[in-house]
């Protein structure tokens, strides 16, 4: 019973991370390149990010993707992410 414990709170602290991620790169799209996505088109695995939206807003990140990366891990306070898709 105590390994599922150690498990669940793993997994809560594993996704409460992620919905923390999402909510700072909406934000940084938003604030510096006036792009709107919700968190539905955000998924997040390991140190990479893929965003599922059209090719207009995948393009313009695609062309920015150097500064969103710097300005989300220099807001997360590490360099947890790497790539986005």
């Amino acid at each position: 019973m105590n390994n599922l414990d150690n498990l669940l709170k793993k997994y809560f602290k594993l996704s409460s991370n992620d919905k923390f991620v999402k909510e700072k790169l909406i934000n940084i799209l938003k604030d510096n390149f006036r792009i709107d996505i919700n968190t539905d088109q955000i998924k997040i695995k390991d140190t990479e990010i893929f965003i599922n939206s059209g090719s207009i807003v995948k393009t313009e990140i695609f062309l920015n993707k150097g500064k969103i990366i710097y300005l989300l891990n220099e807001s997360l306070g590490d360099s947890k992410i790497k790539n986005i898709f």
